[in-house]
């Protein structure tokens, strides 16, 4: 048990349903067992994977250990307010995109569930640079407000 209440697990299937076809055995024992060996308490586990289910869907120890350290990263700085400290997370030039683009939308106002979607989310847009700050842009300019899905 990872001390999930039901709210949480309903939450997490209704953002994930993938999740209630995978082997739990195969798959998704051994990625919580990662995350553990890697020093994550079961009350981090529990709030990580109810607030990003789909971190449970990535493949490779490397891509889920980057996500969750990220994620982590996230939630306590938003505890702390300590936003600085996260572009050193993830690695590699897409990955730097789609934090600072995710960084840039949180300044916004953008609420956490959304951003971690977007983290998550393998859509080019999040990965790029100039589209991406010219698609804010003229979202922002036609009157979107940011702090609503």
């Amino acid at each position: 048990s990872h001390g999930f209440t039901d709210s949480q697990i309903s939450s997490i299937v209704t953002a994930y349903p993938l999740l209630l076809i995978a082997d739990a055995e195969k798959s998704l024992a051994p990625k919580l067992q990662f995350l553990q060996s890697r020093g994550a308490s079961t009350s981090e586990l529990t709030e990580i994977v109810s607030t990003v289910p789909k971190i449970l869907g990535k493949k490779g120890g490397n891509t889920i250990s980057r996500y969750y350290d990220f994620v982590k990263e996230v939630i306590e700085a938003d505890k702390s307010f300590e936003y600085k400290k996260l572009c050193h997370s993830l690695e590699g030039s897409m990955q730097e995109n789609k934090i600072r683009n995710v960084l840039v939308l949180r300044e916004m106002g953008v609420s956490q569930r959304l951003l971690f979607s977007l983290l998550i989310s393998d859509n080019q847009i999040v990965c790029g640079k100039e589209r991406f700050e010219e698609s804010l842009k003229k979202v922002v300019e036609m009157g979107f407000d940011p702090t609503t899905s």
